[in-house]
Order: structure tokens, then C-alpha cells, then sequence
């Protein structure tokens, strides 16, 4: 408080008490003024932090050019492997309002429903909304914009913002995946190569070309079967480029209001292959040469271990040989391979095939493999025939990789490789292995379970597989995983392809037949005719038709006559 000093002299006529009501009269008025003023202060104080607040939450989007996030940040195309858009950004606009600013509101009310299909009491709500700022539309067409900027209503303001799009809508979609719409990319390689997108245009290993044919296949398949799903990859057997990969049913990433099929079933889906696991049970077998072309199997017998009973398919009443286990996709003879085979030598070789790991495609949507403890005999046995454990495809694509390509592992990649020295493959399998293994499986489809899937002049090779879904804990065999993996030419590989079919119905359509080597083996015949004629490759010779199947030594002379021709 303030205090006055005296300023009365000694010879004043006013008396001393005078003095002192003066004195306090004067400092309660000065105290009273300061709180006052103090009030004041706090209330401006009070209105500067309101104005800053609600401006700062409320005010109308203004895009930072500086700020990547920013919708105005132009984000980069992503390219196939022939420089083909199939994300692309567009200029947009977006419209927000003041709706203390709207003069007419029944008419600005009337002309939303109109212009933008909205409804009526949603259109109600954002114009008597008692916010300062609202939002009307995000990223709409220049067209809609020019439509709704024609009615000249106040208190509406118009922001240009850039949309991603994707022109051919769901034919990538579970690759690519999709941005917010501020722009960030939250899914597929719009999350994985976010930052690189800001920068730089993104080329994939993708073909246009081929992501359309396998789409078509696997549509008509599902179709046909009545399946759950559909899906499959095509693959660059030289340097694990994806070239094709779908899956079915898809969405649209235009329309961010329906995503229910957005599960990425070819890296996420982790199922049991059934026997098209048998592939790799085989090639340990002969690079550990514990089994060769010759070596004999009874098969007539199920086998019981651990009071569970493993036989075949296809009952067959005699004695066969190592490639017949094959060509006959027998499980009775693929266990007695991987008791030879072993508990160790088979993690061991599935470790260094990447089998019970992450997968290795560059996006987030991804899951590890499903395998049992292997702690007795009948544990390893159902594994080497594809139950009991539970991959991906891109899983099983990796593992075949290095089995047909001269024993070398090359890890799958959705991105371009225009330098091949880059490619650092690792030696697994020797070359004796591959070759072997290569001749094989060419005798399964063109003798043996996966005939379906061949195409003349192409020497189509690969693996069939079935495999029951447990339902409440039980098998249920009208509740099929069907599949098929397959390679070509078997001499030189040049192309993998993959597909299953789940849960496909028995119909007149797969003649009741809802296996792997009915179902998904058709789907992969289609898909390959489609690319042998889409790319314009030549046709070769074709020893295997040639074969007598019952005939043990016509086989054996072609796998130990097989090689490649370079």
C-alpha cells in the first residue's frame, strides 16, 4: 500500500486526528483502485489466452508447404517395374464454414443435401454447430468445388489441398496400401516407404501386366468354387522379385469408409500348407543324402505313432520309390523320410531357409510362422507333411527359391533390382540337390497329383497340398486349405507362382473335388497360360510326357538324364 507522508506543517490549524482519518481515508481508496485495476488486468489477461485458444483449435486448415505432413506436401508416385502410376497425388479441395457467418441457413442446408448427398440432419448438425470453425468436406473434387462454389453462400471458405488416388483402384490394394487424409501414409508401402515418398518416386518389382491376370484367375476361381478366398503371388525365380501378388476378396483404398477386406492373407494368413511343405522334407532328405532316386519305401501300411495313425490319400499296396513319395504326394512315405532326416537336421534346415521367422517383404503387414515343439515322433512326422505347422506364402515362395535355383536362398522384395550384382544369395542346397529336386517335382505335374496345374511346352514343376481347418478342434474335410506351388520352365526356372484356395465347395464345377490338385492346380494353369502369352515366351521340349509312370526305370533315366539347359 501506498503510504502518504505528512504534508502539513506543525502550524497547521487542523489537529492531529484530522491528520490520521485523512491519511487512511486516502490509502483505502488507492487499495480499492489497484484491485480494480489487478481485475482488469487478469480479465484482458483472461480474453488474450480464449482468442489465442479457440483461434489455434478452430482456425480454418492452412497447409505449412514446409511441413511434410501437410496435406499441400506433394507426395510421390509409386511406379511398377514399367513406370506405370499406381498411386499418384491430385490436386483437391476442402471446404469448411463459420456458421455464425452463414446468412441463409435453410438454404446452405438445402444446397449440402443437394451438392454432397448428405443427410439431412447430419447437414443440420454442422450448421448450427456453435463451434467458430467446422469442417464440411475434405479432399473433394475440382468439379464438386465449382458445383457448390455456384450458389455463392457466405461464411463458406474453400482450402487447396492435394489427394492421393489410386488409379486402378483394388488391384494393388494390399500392396500398396493407403494414406489419412492429411496425406500419411498408414498402411501397405504408403506406411513402409513414408519418408522416401516425400523425396523420391518409389519403384516396385510389381508388372501390371501380371497383377491383372493373376487377379483375373484368382477371381474366377473364387467365383467358381464359391471359396472363402482366393490368393497367390507370381514370382521372379532369379532375384525374388514379386512380380504379382493379390488377394481376394480386396477393397478399394479410394474409399476409406469400406475396408473390411484389408487382412493381407499372402503375408498375414498363416496356414497349414499341407503337402506342398513335402517339398522341403525332400530336398534335406537328398542334400543330407539320406535318400536317393532309388531308395525303396513300403507304403502299404498306415503308420501309428504316439496313438495317432498317419496314412495316405490314396492307399497304395506296394513298395515305392523316392520320386513315386512325390509324384503320389504319399504321407506314409514322407514320414519314413524324415525319421532318417531328424529332429535337428530339420529345424536346422528350416532355420536357414528363413521358414520359422518374420517374412521378408517390406511391409508391416506380416506374421512369423506356427510350429509344434516336436517332442515326439509323431510331431515331426505330420510336420514333414505340412501339419502341425502353419507359414505364409511368402514363406514357402523364399524356401522353394532356393531349392530350384542352384541351393541359393535370395530373400522376396517388392521393389525393383536394376543392379544384379546387389543380389547377395546364400548357398543351402548344393547344385546336385536342386537339379534332383527340379526333375522331381516336373514328374508331379506331368505324372503325378499336380497334372492339373501343367501347360503344354512349359515343363510346369511343383507341389500339390491339401490340408483339412480344424473346427472346434476337429479336421473337417469339407473345410479345405487347397493349394499348389509351382515353377517353370523345371530345366531353367524363370517363374514361381502360388496360389490357395480357401474353403472352396464341393460342386459339379471341381467335379466334387475340392483338393489342391483339383482346385487351386486349375488356378494356376489358368495364371501361367495367361503369362506365357501376355510376356510372349517360347515353348521347349518335353521329356517327361514321354514317360511311362509305372515304369520305375523311365523315371529314374530322367531324373539322372535332367539338367538345365543354360
Amino acid at each position: 500500500m501506498i503510504k502518504f507522508k505528512k504534508i502539513f506543517n506543525n502550524n497547521s490549524d487542523l489537529k492531529e486526528s484530522q491528520y490520521k482519518r485523512f491519511f487512511a481515508r486516502a490509502n483505502q481508496r488507492i487499495s480499492i483502485l489497484l484491485k480494480i485495476f489487478y481485475l482488469l488486468l487478469s480479465l484482458i489477461l483472461l480474453k488474450l489466452l480464449y482468442i489465442i485458444f479457440t483461434s489455434y483449435y478452430n482456425k480454418p486448415y492452412t497447409p505449412n508447404i514446409n511441413n511434410p505432413s501437410s496435406t499441400t506436401f506433394l507426395r510421390k508416385n509409386i511406379i511398377d517395374r514399367n513406370n506405370n502410376s499406381i498411386a499418384i497425388t491430385i490436386p483437391s479441395v476442402s471446404i469448411s464454414l463459420k456458421p455464425n457467418e452463414i446468412e441463409d441457413k435453410e438454404k446452405a442446408k438445402e444446397e449440402i443435401i443437394k451438392v454432397f448427398g448428405m443427410k439431412e440432419s447430419q447437414a443440420e448438425k454442422i450448421i448450427s454447430s456453435n463451434k467458430s470453425f467446422v469442417w464440411l468436406k475434405r479432399n473433394i473434387s475440382i468439379k464438386k468445388e465449382i458445383e457448390f462454389r455456384r450458389y455463392g453462400l457466405i461464411g463458406f471458405y474453400f482450402q487447396k489441398e492435394y489427394k492421393r488416388y489410386y488409379p486402378y483402384s483394388n488391384l494393388f490394394s494390399h500392396i500398396i496400401g493407403f494414406t489419412n487424409i492429411d496425406g500419411e501414409g498408414i498402411s501397405g508401402l504408403e506406411y513402409s516407404q513414408n519418408n522416401q515418398l516425400r523425396d523420391h518416386e518409389v519403384q516396385l518389382s510389381l508388372d501390371l501386366r501380371l497383377q491383372t491376370l493373376l487377379h483375373d484367375n484368382l477371381e474366377s476361381s473364387l467365383i467358381n468354387n464359391k471359396a472363402e478366398k482366393a490368393f497367390g503371388m507370381i514370382v521372379d525365380a532369379k532375384t525374388g522379385e514379386v512380380l504379382a501378388l493379390s488377394n481376394l476378396p480386396d477393397y478399394n483404398p479410394n474409399n476409406r469408409g469400406n475396408l473390411d477386406n484389408i487382412f493381407n492373407s499372402v503375408t498375414q494368413g498363416v496356414y497349414e500348407p499341407g503337402s506342398i511343405f513335402k517339398v522341403f522334407t525332400l530336398g534335406i532328405c537328398l542334400e543330407l543324402k539320406l535318400c536317393n532316386i532309388n531308395t525303396e519305401y513300403d507304403v502299404s501300411f498306415p503308420i501309428l505313432k504316439n496313438g495317432e495313425m498317419i496314412q495316405d490319400y490314396t492307399y497304395i499296396d506296394h513298395k515305392i520309390i523316392l520320386p513315386e513319395v512325390f509324384m503320389f504326394s504319399s504321407n506314409v512315405g514322407t514320414s519314413l523320410i524324415v525319421e532318417k532326416i531328424g529332429k535337428n537336421n530339420m529345424i536346422n534346415y528350416l532355420n536357414k531357409l528363413n521358414l520359422l521367422e518374420d517374412n521378408t517383404l517390406e511391409i508391416i503387414e506380416k506374421e512369423n510362422a506356427i510350429y509344434p515343439k516336436l517332442n515326439n515322433d509323431h510331431s515331426l512326422m505330420t510336420l514333414s507333411y505340412g501339419h502341425g505347422i502353419a507359414l505364409t506364402q511368402v514363406n514357402m515362395v523364399n524356401g522353394l527359391l532356393a531349392l530350384i535355383n542352384e541351393g541359393y536362398y535370395i530373400p522376396l522384395t517388392l521393389f525393383k533390382i536394376n543392379d544384379k550384382s546387389k543380389i547377395l544369395p546364400k548357398k543351402i542346397f548344393s547344385n546336385e540337390t536342386s537339379r534332383v529336386f527340379r526333375a522331381i517335382s516336373r514328374l508331379v505335374v506331368a505324372k503325378g497329383s499336380g497334372k492339373y496345374a501343367d501347360v503344354e511346352g512349359y515343363n510346369v514343376a511343383g507341389k500339390t497340398g491339401s490340408a483339412e481347418k480344424q473346427v472346434q478342434g476337429i479336421y473337417n474335410a469339407d473345410k479345405v486349405f487347397s493349394s499348389f506351388i509351382g515353377f517353370f520352365p523345371a530345366e531353367n526356372p524363370k517363374y514361381i507362382v502360388i496360389v490357395s484356395i480357401d474353403e472352396p465347395k464341393r460342386l459339379k464345377f471341381n467335379n466334387y473335388n475340392i483338393t489342391g490338385g483339383i482346385v487351386a492346380a486349375k488356378a494356376v494353369n489358368g495364371i501361367i497360360k495367361d503369362l506365357t502369352q501376355t510376356l510372349g515366351l517360347e515353348k521347349s521340349k518335353d521329356k517327361a510326357k514321354d514317360i511311362n509312370q509305372n515304369s520305375r526305370q523311365e523315371i529314374i533315366d530322367f531324373i539322372n538324364n535332367f539338367n538345365h539347359n543354360k
